[in-house]
C-alpha cells in the first residue's frame, strides 16, 4: 500500500512536504484556515472580494476559500476585475484630461 504524501501550503506561501516522523497516518494535511478582515484588504483584494459578492459567490469562499470555485466562477471574476480595473484607469484619465483643460482656462 502506498502512502500518500501531500505538500502543505501555508497562508505566507511556504510550501512544506511533511516528514516520515511528523506524518500522522494517510491522507491530506490540511493548513489552518486564515480569517479576513474584509474591511482592511488591498483594493485589488477588496475588489476581488467585491465581484466575488455580486456573483453569489462570497459565502462559498468565506467558507471553503478560493480553492472551492471552479475554474469557471475564477475566470470570470478574473475577466470582471479586469473589465473594471480598465474603467476605472479610463475614468482616473479622463479626470485628469478635464482637469488639465480647467487649469488652462484659469491661466
Amino acid at each position: 500500500m502506498a502512502i500518500l504524501q501531500v505538500a502543505t501550503v501555508f497562508s505566507g506561501g511556504a510550501l512544506r512536504l511533511p516528514d516520515k516522523d511528523s506524518r500522522k497516518g494517510y491522507g491530506f494535511i490540511m493548513a489552518k484556515k486564515k480569517k479576513i478582515d474584509l474591511r482592511n484588504l488591498e483594493p485589488e483584494e477588496q475588489l476581488k472580494y467585491e465581484i466575488a459578492e455580486e456573483l453569489g459567490l462570497l459565502d462559498k469562499v468565506l467558507s471553503d476559500g478560493w480553492k472551492a470555485l471552479s475554474a469557471k466562477e475564477t475566470g470570470r471574476i478574473g475577466g470582471l476585475m479586469t473589465k473594471k480595473k480598465k474603467e476605472i484607469k479610463e475614468k482616473l484619465r479622463r479626470t485628469e484630461e478635464e482637469q488639465e483643460g480647467l487649469m488652462e482656462e484659469l491661466l
